[in-house]
């Protein structure tokens, strides 16, 4: 038994290893502070089916140029 010492996270290499342990520790920093304001929702697949369409219609991550006058 390993409690209380910490994360454990594995990849094929040792920088994929890094990389999702890395990710682990933002998720449950992320999950800590949206439970401080109460309990988080999971979202479903609905939920994200919204969020991708309206992502998609106000152009998000879109490139565009810059008018530099």
């Amino acid at each position: 038994m390993m409690q209380n010492h910490g994360s454990i996270a594995y990849g094929s290499t040792m920088d994929q290893a890094v990389e999702r342990l890395e990710l682990l520790e933002w998720l449950a920093e992320l999950y800590w502070r949206a439970s401080s304001m109460g309990t988080p929702r999971v979202l479903g697949d609905k939920d994200f089916e919204a969020i991708i369409t309206a992502a998609m219609a106000r152009g998000y991550g879109a490139i565009r140029k810059v008018d530099k006058a």
